[in-house]
């Protein structure tokens, strides 16, 4: 937790984003995508919260050493089928759907580890110092506030299924 403390991250300008990693001591920093590669190799940002595929894909190994895998936000990618479209399926098509869609990110999740792996590795051969050792207890702690805060503005039954399927995810 004391890494964070004044370190001034490149993120979205979504609260949800500021506003935690304030709560963790980190100087949140809103900056258009396209401006944080220059920003890291000129000083202007300290850090970027990016997933491990995008930092590495976009060369950002290059002007940063140091990789802290924190495991803070879960970049997950939906599938989306608008109400209407989806009610006037069969039900045997729903199903079909629903069920494709599970295993598909059951299938999303191992791919990603395995390519996550491999670009860890080349970036400890570029000569990236790769932080694991995070302590989620404190962040927990650290963004109690914050859960409290959505939890009063997407009601309870909503914040209680997100923190379900979180759980299901973290395991």
């Amino acid at each position: 937790m004391k890494d964070y403390k004044g370190l001034k991250l490149r993120m979205p300008g979504t609260a949800s984003f500021t506003k935690s990693f304030a709560a963790l001591g980190a100087n949140p920093t809103p900056m258009a995508y396209s401006e944080t590669f220059t920003g890291l190799s000129q000083g202007a940002i300290d850090g970027i919260l990016l997933p491990v595929l995008t930092g590495f894909s976009g060369h950002y190994h290059e002007v940063t050493k140091n990789l802290t895998l924190d495991n803070s936000f879960y970049n997950a990618l939906s599938i989306c089928i608008s109400e209407s479209l989806f009610k006037a399926l069969e039900p045997e098509l729903q199903k079909a759907m629903i069920e494709a869609a599970v295993e598909a990110g059951k299938e999303q999740r191992v791919f990603v580890e395995q390519q996550e792996a491999g670009a860890i590795e080349e970036m400890k051969k570029a000569g990236v110092t790769v932080v694991e050792n995070f302590d989620p207890a404190g962040i927990r702690e650290a963004l109690e506030p914050m859960y409290q805060a959505m939890k009063d503005k997407i009601g309870e039954d909503n914040f209680n299924r997100s923190m379900e399927l979180i759980s299901k995810v973290v395991e």
